[in-house]
């Protein structure tokens, strides 16, 4: 066959014998899916049925050269779905399958002597009514043959109507450059299935061509690994013949500058990414990552010192001075909380009150006591009284020898002008229903001062008669009232009762006792060093004033006390000292129980800054700047390549006007700089190539003795990883 017989070959390109019919592939896949939806109303037989009717009962492939049947030929089909089977054409020119895949299939021919050919064609999806029936919940298959007309073309064939197509194929797999790059080993096939003659006979059958290309020899060109061109001979009538090219789609690794990965900035590298290339990647081409060509390399902040605390608190001994009554409740003096659980009975004196103390000397303690009297006991009966009302006085005895004047009671004697006990007792049973000052149960009589007793003083007679002489009878007696002065250096006080003719003690307990507290600065459990002190530093201390009586854990914070001593401390050596480590340190406030610390301290921030370049390739600027924290001293900037290898050298920039902060010692930078040497030879961009998507157009009509140019640029392609793009800090 001569190429000038070439309309003849395409207009008998493929011959459809049964009727098939869908545009789209049906594989593997859509027949699980199908089989999926009928497993309700399917039995195993069913399956089986629906499986039969899912393949071609029979496929006769028929090889031709000029409508007259070639025999001998290799044809070969395979489907994504089953095994590759190949069979010899025989003396008719036909090659007969079985069970082949209803769906794509792909279909080889070669002979010697012949150009080879690939075409891909598609025998529909398998639908009910066209290969299966359902009868009463069975399916029927229908049996389904097709045959197939391929024709071939000798390779010895050297004239006819050709066209050529040519051009140079190009692709970004480097963008750290601005030339592009050559596709290693491709080819740039003609596909031949959308040619009106090819179309003519697809629209009389129901088998759906979708490529019909050569292996070799007209309509295939290698592309040039050095210089990417490639010219490709296509059959073309005078009339024009359609033509597709098919470009292969790639996956290379591309090579590209990046300082982000993920979302996240990451120190700039240069990076080899997995990259998508061809007219399916066009739509998803990505921007090109931006990169500065410089970096600003400043010292990396020191980490933030951490587990300093305060330890080994000890009480600091303090006064012990105060009066006040005897509370039965929880209640407060002098930052000490107290309760009596007991206020003693019988006292016919002042108890005697002890204070002891592991620190504290030279404490002066007393008490009060109140009471109701109960009676007057008459010693000496009094005679020769005038008739009429006695007065009698009661007084109490102070420890100074003094008296403290209680009441006077009226006494009338009897007939016989006497002071009896039973007088006496009517007076003080007077006393005590009329409430009495002295005589009141729920009124006690408080004596204000140390007690050593009581004194009843009857009148003398008045006629020389035996004066009445008597002693005081309590109905109650307690503690009212307790004082400690002029102790010193007291630390955990406790206080208790004896004496005073009390048949049981008062019982006074000291809950709790607020001092100040001595304490140690512990760096034992450092686990970092401390380059600058801490920001904040705050006490907390438990019941600071003891004004929660319902609640001894209530806390307070305070802050009072902070600024001396931070003013004490300083770093060295990672750790926090004292700046005079002699002197002795303690809190100002007290707290009934030891204090804790909260130590803030901010995270050190390393500084940045991004390096402008112009375009003579200097750095003229710094942007974004952030000064940084945490810094113990001043500090100064390198400006250098943002990855090595990377060109540029010799810029040079000093910083200036840092200040320190005379509390925690630590170092900013106001970011104030000045070029020293602008530096030359760096780039903005570290990747060069310019972006851009897939380009080349893929369909064409050629005619007969025509050469048409079409260049193919794959472009920067489909990074398989997020890589930006970026420009952030570096």
């Amino acid at each position: 066959m001569k190429l000038k017989h070439l309309s003849k070959f395409f207009s008998m390109l493929l011959v459809i014998a049964l009727v098939g019919g869908c545009s789209d592939d049906f594989t593997e896949e859509d027949f699980v899916q199908l089989q999926s939806d009928l497993a309700r109303q399917t039995s195993d037989e069913n399956a089986a049925a629906l499986a039969i009717a899912s393949v071609l009962q029979s496929l006769t492939i028929q090889v031709q050269e000029d409508e007259a049947p070639l025999e001998g030929v290799s044809v070969t089909i395979s489907n994504p779905g089953a095994a590759e089977a190949t069979v010899s054409t025989n003396t008719n020119g036909n090659a007969i399958f079985s069970n082949v895949v209803i769906g794509g299939n792909t279909i080889n021919v070669s002979l010697e002597g012949y150009l080879s050919a690939q075409v891909v064609v598609d025998f529909g999806e398998v639908e009910e009514g066209d290969e299966y029936r359902v009868i009463d919940g069975r399916i029927v298959p229908i049996p389904r043959s097709e045959s197939v007309v391929i024709p071939m073309i000798s390779a010895a064939a050297t004239s006819g109507s050709t066209a050529t197509i040519r051009g140079r194929v190009t692709i970004e797999t480097d963008l750290t450059n601005d030339a592009p790059e050559v596709p290693q080993d491709i080819q740039i096939r003609a596909n031949f299935a959308d040619s009106d003659d090819v179309d003519d006979v697809i629209a009389s059958g129901g088998v759906s061509v979708e490529s019909f290309t050569f292996n070799e020899g007209l309509g295939v060109a290698n592309v040039d690994n050095t210089t990417g061109e490639y010219s490709l001979l296509v059959p073309a009538g005078a009339d024009g013949t359609d033509v597709e090219l098919l470009i292969p789609e790639l996956e290379l690794n591309q090579t590209v500058a990046v300082s982000e990965l993920d979302g996240d900035d990451i120190e700039p590298e240069y990076r080899s990414v997995p990259t998508l290339f061809g007219p399916i990647a066009d739509d998803d081409y990505d921007d090109i990552p931006e990169v500065f060509g410089a970096k600003a390399v400043f010292p990396e902040a020191p980490a933030a010192g951490d587990g300093f605390t305060l330890s080994g608190y000890a009480r600091v001994g303090r006064e012990l001075d105060f009066a006040t009554d005897a509370f039965t409740t929880p209640s407060v003096t002098n930052d000490m909380r107290f309760q009596f659980t007991s206020l003693g009975a019988g006292y016919t004196e002042s108890p005697t009150v002890a204070v002891a103390d592991p620190t504290g000397t030279g404490a002066e303690p007393q008490a009060w006591i109140e009471f109701a009297i109960g009676g007057i006991n008459v010693t000496t009966t009094g005679t020769g009284y005038n008739a009429g009302t006695v007065f009698v006085d009661i007084f109490a005895l102070n420890s100074g020898g003094g008296t403290i004047f209680i009441n006077t009671i009226g006494v009338t004697p009897n007939a016989s002008n006497e002071i009896t006990q039973a007088v006496v007792t009517d007076a003080v049973e007077d006393a005590i229903s009329s409430g009495d000052s002295g005589f009141e149960l729920d009124n006690l009589f408080e004596i204000s001062q140390i007690s050593t007793g009581f004194r009843v003083d009857f009148p003398t007679s008045p006629s020389g008669g035996t004066d009445a002489t008597g002693t005081l009878s309590l109905a109650k007696s307690q503690v009212h009232r307790v004082a400690v002065f002029n102790g010193e250096n007291y630390t955990s006080p406790t206080i208790t009762f004896s004496g005073g003719g009390g048949t049981s003690q008062a019982v006074m307990n000291i809950i709790a006792f607020a001092t100040q507290w001595s304490f140690n600065l512990d760096n034992s459990g450092n686990t970092s060093d401390y380059n600058v002190l801490f920001d904040d530093i705050t006490f907390v201390k438990t019941t600071p004033f003891l004004d929660n009586l319902e609640d001894d854990d209530v806390e307070s914070t305070v802050n009072s006390s902070i600024t001396n001593l931070w003013n004490t401390l300083t770093v060295s050596g990672g750790d926090v000292v004292y700046y005079d480590a002699a002197q002795d340190y303690m809190t100002e406030f007290r707290s009934t129980t030891e204090p804790t610390i909260i130590i803030e301290m901010s995270e050190p921030e390393t500084a940045e800054a991004d390096v402008e370049i112009n375009d003579d390739g200097e750095v003229d600027d710094l942007d974004d700047v952030a000064e940084g924290s945490g810094y113990a001293m001043e500090f100064q900037v390198t400006i250098m390549p943002a990855i090595d290898g990377a060109p540029g050298s010799g810029a040079s920039i000093t910083l200036e006007d840092f200040s320190t902060d005379d509390q925690t010692g630590e170092v900013s930078w106001d970011g104030d700089y000045f070029i020293t040497n602008m530096g030359s030879g760096y780039l903005d961009n570290l990747n060069q190539a310019d972006f851009e998507g897939f380009s080349g157009g893929r369909n064409y009509n050629v005619r007969s003795g025509e050469t048409i140019i079409v260049n193919i640029d794959y472009g920067t392609g489909d990074r398989q990883e997020d890589v930006g793009p970026s420009g952030g800090p570096i």
